[in-house]
């Protein structure tokens, strides 16, 4: 089993902190929680194997639990349905999504541009941030869930896009992004969206490799609205990790 990504519901040192694993196995997310001994628990297959993109828990006034979002754009719900003593019970849900306008399937893209999704919570919206790439250039689209109660109880919800983030700036990374305030960061450049080396995951060089990582995709986009790129630079080769991808730390 590779684990790909592991997110926490809260503080990893709290007592109802729970967390939540990408894994590659025949179930591919599995949960913990402190006093399980060591073993997970899992909720089979939500989704084919190589379509989960991000990972996040969420709360708002819908649902709560951990979102998993795939490359169709659609999201699935894990949430904690008891907690006694030692075991874990999850229940699973979804939202009904529309499709946006523009909303191409991956495998109809040229094999020269990808995309690559990732979930941040920001000001207590959720969104969902693509990463495109095209021969070494990159750009990025930021989306914004908007949500309805459908008349049937489920929720409804469309991917609305963003042209602008006032005051923020966006770390990103599977399992960690981040929505900042740079009132708060003042050394970060507003409008700036930091990302990491998580693209090129493969894991058959994970499992020859001892899970090493080339740490060589990590950098900073610039920009001064999200229609107008400023500069894309790479972050020095001696701050990355090469052992595992990195996390981003805030003092």
């Amino acid at each position: 089993m590779v684990i790909r990504t592991i997110t926490f519901s809260g503080s990893p040192s709290a007592e109802d902190c729970l967390a939540a694993a990408h894994v590659s196995s025949a179930s591919n997310i599995a949960f913990w929680r402190p006093g399980m001994n060591g073993h997970w628990i899992t909720c089979g297959v939500a989704v084919a194997l190589d379509v989960i993109q991000d990972i996040i828990y969420y709360e708002n006034g819908l649902k709560q639990g951990f979102h998993v979002l795939s490359n169709t754009e659609d999201i699935v719900v894990y949430t904690p349905n008891s907690v006694e003593g030692a075991s874990l019970v999850m229940s699973r849900s979804s939202y009904q999504i529309q499709k946006r306008a523009d909303y191409r399937p991956d495998n109809l893209r040229r094999k020269s541009r990808t995309v690559s999704r990732y979930l941040v919570e920001s000001r207590g919206k959720l969104l969902m941030v693509l990463r495109l790439a095209r021969r070494g250039k990159h750009g990025f689209r930021i989306f914004e869930m908007n949500l309805a109660v459908a008349p049937a109880g489920g929720s409804e919800a469309s991917w609305v896009e963003l042209h602008s983030l006032p005051g923020r700036v966006l770390l990103l990374g599977r399992g960690c992004s981040r929505a900042v305030e740079v009132s708060q960061f003042n050394r970060l450049q507003l409008g700036s969206i930091y990302y990491l080396d998580d693209t090129s995951f493969d894991i058959s060089l994970a499992l020859s490799s001892g899970s090493k990582y080339s740490s060589t995709d990590m950098g900073v986009y610039g920009r001064k609205t999200l229609n107008r790129a400023r500069s894309v630079r790479r972050f020095p080769r001696k701050f990355t990790s090469e052992g595992s991808p990195p996390i981003w730390f805030m003092p």
